[in-house]
């Protein structure tokens, strides 16, 4: 399993690498992009689900190299959920800007740069999640830097290129200040793992780890957009194409409270700052939705709105609970989607109006109504209406605030509600402004509805205005896909609430990773050597499934290798990196002399006039739950006349076949071909080469049945 986690990265790197080779073939592009996101998020799934079933963080330290020498990739509930939701939220906003693309050409999203630099985009956000030292996070946040830069600037208008400046130098500043801290804390420590760092921390005075502890912080907070570190946001985000504002907008920015969630809970655990982030928290949310009030533009609401709920998440960490951080990790997942959504609804709406200013958009609610819908659901999910998981989300985090019970907690939740309420009005503001208002208003009206919003006249106009154009039903696809993902994140609250209840409850506990890194580490190579034969012959089996030796047929057949050396169960009996022909030739001998003598019996059943040949389905125990073995037995017994499988019960480790000629009790004993067929299980075993130590264990574990 372990092998998997390092595919997160290489393989968005390996696509726009494909991506990039493939400049001007539109369709090569947009396939290795498909599929390096599904790909992702497939491994995401598996990984999850094996992080979570054992309880246990699944970690590699890259190239087999000793801590704190090599790159240590780390894999808990929480980061596998948060690269399964990105993954999710790329490959909808991925086919939303291919719909772009072939609607407007490449102005918007020229295909030889953004598909590359999207899936470089990716890696960097994939690398950020699983980074098990802080020299891999910030390697991930530079490429992050890299890959944003060019699509934040994509078409190269005056308004890109201003507001592109401007993020590339805030950047660079916490990026320049992380570096800064990574070094002081190698110095102070000799590690940059946070395993290690975290074991250590305390041996340094208090006054040093405070300064290393707000260096990380402020790096982070400027990341994520924290107040007073969030004025960059609102003027650079607006400016790009739809397609970029909308993954910018759901997950950069929870790259850097990613950070901050991991360095309050495993680095500094004992350094208590809690009362700082409550305070910044509550400032972040007030200021953030009081902009947001103060737009006439659709993508700056949504800006401001944005840096404001960045403020409930820095709420939940500074709760310090476990009840806390998994609210926390909800509110997360519930604001990447909602608000990724929201901006690609806005991008429609650019389409079908020509502007995003709500002062100028209007009558859209008869022009568009499933625009209307698409809008509305996200926009009171993001307000907190019940039962959507907004509310879920923010009332989960006032429970673990008043459990708490400070007045300052008390303080953050009343906070907490007035922005809620605040967001929900200058959602539906925007929303009755720009769909229920009458495109053919009388004068009064239009002139009575206008004074009531006239504070929004010297509020700052969209950066441009074009001309309507037709929605591709791709991109309509796309965000109804997204809308459904909201809907869902409701439908299913009750199971991901409680595996974000885990989440809290794992954070909260310390990391012991230095021991074991070796000791998997040199286990994986050890275990991918010996699965080597076994993995060759998958490929070549799917080769010549197909009938052809190419590139195309050989990557498909390492992709479906991966997945079954992976994902399917292959012990007691693990493959020792050779075969054992003698015992291979006995196998293959004592097969066919049971297939000549089953089938003279059955031939001589069918002819035997004196007696009607009955039938009977037999249960018979196996030694070993392995998947192949348990297949060639089964595909075995199937091509000898006379039996075949209808099931297998790997838990039980039996096998059910079908015999014919069989009347009694008797008669089993007489099934001489059958068994041998069946006795041939250890010969299997010993034609692949298991080792006699796993045979021992084998017949120890299931050969008493």
């Amino acid at each position: 399993m372990n092998g998997l986690i390092p595919l997160i990265v290489t393989l968005p790197l390996l696509g726009a690498a494909v991506t990039l080779a493939a400049a001007r073939r539109r369709r090569v592009q947009v396939a290795a992009s498909v599929i390096t996101l599904s790909a992702v998020l497939v491994i995401a799934a598996i990984l999850l689900v094996a992080v979570d079933a054992s309880g246990t963080p699944l970690a590699v330290s890259v190239g087999g190299w000793p801590i704190p020498f090599g790159i240590v990739l780390y894999v808990d509930r929480l980061s596998a959920l948060l690269v399964g939701v990105s993954a999710v939220v790329l490959l909808a906003v991925l086919l939303f800007s291919v719909g772009q693309g072939a609607a407007d050409g490449d102005d918007e999203t020229p295909i030889s740069i953004f598909h590359p630099s999207y899936l470089i985009l990716a890696a960097g956000i994939f690398n950020a999640f699983i980074a098990g030292d802080l020299f891999n996070l910030y390697v991930g946040f530079e490429i992050l830097l890299v890959a944003s830069f060019v699509l934040i600037t994509l078409g190269s208008t005056e308004s890109r290129i201003r507001t592109g400046v401007v993020y590339i130098v805030v950047s660079l500043v916490s990026s320049i200040l992380f570096l800064a801290a990574i070094a002081m804390i190698y110095g102070a420590l000799g590690t940059v793992n946070m395993a290690q760092i975290s074991e250590r921390m305390g041996e340094l005075p208090d006054s040093t780890q405070l300064v290393l502890h707000l260096m990380l912080l402020i790096a982070f907070a400027i990341k994520a957009a924290v107040f007073p570190l969030s004025f960059w946001l609102p003027d650079s985000y607006p400016t790009a194409p739809a397609p970029v504002t909308a993954v910018f907008a759901g997950l950069l920015t929870k790259v850097g409270v990613y950070a901050m969630i991991r360095t309050e809970t495993q680095l500094f655990a004992s350094s208590d700052i809690n009362t700082v982030l409550l305070i910044v928290g509550l400032a972040t949310m007030i200021v953030g939705i009081l902009g947001a009030l103060a737009q006439a533009e659709l993508k700056r609401i949504l800006s401001f709105t944005l840096v404001s709920h960045i403020g409930y998440m820095v709420f939940g960490l500074a709760i310090a609970t476990p009840a806390g951080l998994g609210a926390t990790a909800y509110y997360i997942v519930h604001h990447i989607v909602v608000q990724t959504t929201l901006f690609l609804a806005v991008g429609l709406i650019e389409r079908r109006a020509g502007s995003t200013s709500i002062l100028k958009v209007k009558g859209l609610m008869r022009a568009a109504p499933l625009l209307a819908v698409l809008f509305f659901i996200p926009a009171i999910n993001l307000g907190g209406l019940p039962p959507f998981s907004g509310f879920i989300g923010k009332y989960a985090l006032f429970d673990a605030a008043a459990q708490v019970g400070t007045p300052l907690m008390i303080a953050l939740i009343v906070g907490g509600i007035v922005t809620s309420l605040l967001t929900l009005y200058a959602l539906m503001r925007a929303w009755n402004l720009s769909f229920w208002r009458e495109e053919e208003e009388p004068d009064e009206a239009e002139a009575e509805t206008l004074s009531r919003v006239a504070y929004l006249k010297g509020a700052p106009a969209a950066a441009v205005e074009t001309e309507q154009r037709v929605i591709p039903r791709i991109m309509t696809a796309a965000t109804v896909g997204m809308v459904g993902v909201t809907i869902a994140l409701t439908v299913f609250a009750g199971p991901l609430y409680d595996l974000c209840a885990r989440i809290g409850v794992g954070i909260a506990q310390p990391v012991h990773l230095a021991s074991c890194m070796r000791r998997r580490g040199v286990n994986a190579l050890r275990s991918a050597w010996r699965q080597m034969p076994f993995f060759v012959w998958l490929i070549a089996l799917w080769m010549l499934l197909w009938g052809q030796f190419t590139v195309l047929a050989f990557v498909s057949g390492l992709v479906v290798a991966l997945v079954v050396t992976r994902v399917f169960r292959l012990p007691p009996a693990e493959l020792s990196g050779r075969i054992n022909l003698w015992w291979g030739l006995v196998y293959i001998v004592t097969f066919l002399g049971a297939v000549v003598v089953g089938s003279l019996t059955v031939a001589w059943q069918a002819v035997d006039w004196r007696r009607q040949p009955g039938a009977a389905i037999i249960a018979v125990p196996l030694r070993t739950d392995d998947d192949l073995i348990m297949t060639h037995v089964g595909v075995t017994a199937s091509l000898i006349p006379g039996s075949l499988v209808v099931h297998t019960d790997r838990e039980r480790r039996i096998i059910y076949l079908h015999f014919i000629g069989v009347r009694s009790m008797a008669d089993v004993e007489k099934l001489a071909p059958q068994r041998a067929a069946l006795g041939g299980e250890d010969r299997a075993r010993r034609g692949l080469a298991c080792t006699a130590r796993q045979l021992r264990d084998a017949a120890s574990s299931g050969g008493g049945r």
